[in-house]
């Protein structure tokens, strides 16, 4: 390897010039690694640099990044390599022998939601002392059968192959504290107080225990018993402005075998999600074409509920709801913020929009009814010409 030098320090050579020590001199210390090796030909790091010694305690690296200093070095600027974000002071001063902070951390940059559709688990810990853990599930629960747990996920609903978060209360016996616990990585400080958590959670079951979510050990969350087969949505809101935080979620087995908590969806957002009312997607299952609905947050199973958006996901396959039967017409079943379909030759064409009701899956559904409506007046039409 060829020779260095190290100004207002020395180099040392060793193994016959095949490891380099770098030294500084009295008033100076060492920014970078102390000890090189040469490696094919070159050397395996970056020749170090002796800088000021300044009146306050040596800052000279940091995980996961490194620090750049003025000529004395009493001035210092932190920055992170790539996939890492900076969590602290950017800038650090050298007054009176004492930094104005603490050196920054270079973290991991952090998902601010997650489905658990990807592989892994958003990097939230899934870590517990008590032998119970957080599983990542598809479809129905394994005890699904005693009427207990989710029969599909939240985020793409039924007969799809969407994936939750649940505990399994069968066989917990031996389990002294039948807890699971769920920690978020660290999350920055939230930009104002509009910014809020969300998740969706399913507690269904007669021996259901409780949900709980902290944030930094705080409990901001409770709920507990049976709330029907259904997923509702859980808003924190109040979220830390000014320092990092960390969620935590906690479900407590109940008593018995029917206690399967799930969640799904977890999500820092600042938009309407954090104030608008929530339509909890529920079943059609003895509702069909019920008058009215006595829980204003609860979706629909009449035919008004195509028109507004609110239909239960299940609402045509249990109702088997006729399009033709509402009295609406063809074009006023989609709402104002939707793609319409303009071409009815061709039924099977892809449409994408984005919905402000919270329920965009829902009008799909009925798009898709009306697709198949569509085509089977279609195959009358030309059997009739025919």
């Amino acid at each position: 390897c060829p020779s260095v030098t190290l100004r207002n320090g020395s180099v040392r050579y060793r193994s016959k010039g095949r490891i380099a020590k770098f030294r500084c001199n009295r008033g100076f210390i060492l920014n970078g690694e102390n000890i090189a090796a040469c490696v094919t030909g070159g050397w395996n790091i970056d020749v170090p640099r002796c800088v000021f010694r300044s009146s306050c305690r040596a800052i000279t690296e940091i995980p996961n990044g490194h620090v750049l200093g003025n000529k004395r070095w009493t001035s210092l600027k932190f920055i992170c390599n790539n996939g890492y974000h900076l969590v602290g002071r950017p800038h650090l001063q050298c007054t009176n022998s004492k930094w104005n902070g603490e050196p920054p951390q270079c973290l991991t940059s952090v998902q601010l939601s997650c489905d658990f559709e990807s592989n892994g688990i958003c990097g939230w810990d899934n870590s517990t002392r008590s032998g119970n853990f957080w599983l990542k599930r598809q479809f129905a629960t394994p005890s699904h059968y005693l009427d207990t747990g989710p029969g599909h996920d939240h985020t793409l609903h039924p007969k799809n192959n969407g994936h939750y978060l649940y505990i399994e209360t069968s066989g917990l016996s031996s389990i002294k504290t039948p807890i699971a616990r769920l920690h978020s990585p660290l999350f920055p400080p939230v930009e104002n107080n509009g910014t809020c958590f969300t998740f969706w959670y399913h507690m269904f079951g007669t021996t259901i225990g409780e949900l709980i979510v902290y944030i930094d050990g705080h409990k901001v969350f409770h709920k507990n018993g049976n709330q029907g087969n259904r997923w509702i949505k859980g808003v924190v809101k109040n979220l830390p402005t000014d320092t990092f935080f960390q969620i935590s979620i906690e479900g407590v087995a109940g008593s018995g075998w029917t206690g399967d908590i799930a969640i799904d969806d977890l999500n820092i957002t600042s938009s309407s999600e954090c104030t608008r009312p929530d339509i909890e997607d529920t079943t059609c299952d003895g509702r069909c074409y019920e008058d009215e609905v006595k829980n204003s947050t609860l979706c629909e199973c009449n035919q008004e509920c195509i028109a507004k958006s609110t239909c239960c996901s299940d609402f045509f396959d249990i109702c088997n709801a006729d399009i033709s039967s509402t009295g609406l017409p063809y074009s006023s079943l989609i709402s104002e913020d939707e793609t319409t379909i303009t071409n009815e030759d061709q039924p099977g064409s892809t449409m994408a929009y984005e919905s402000s009701s919270g329920l965009g899956y829902i009008n799909t559904i009925a798009i898709n009814y009306l697709n198949k409506v569509i085509t089977e007046r279609s195959k009358k039409s030309k059997t009739t010409d025919d």
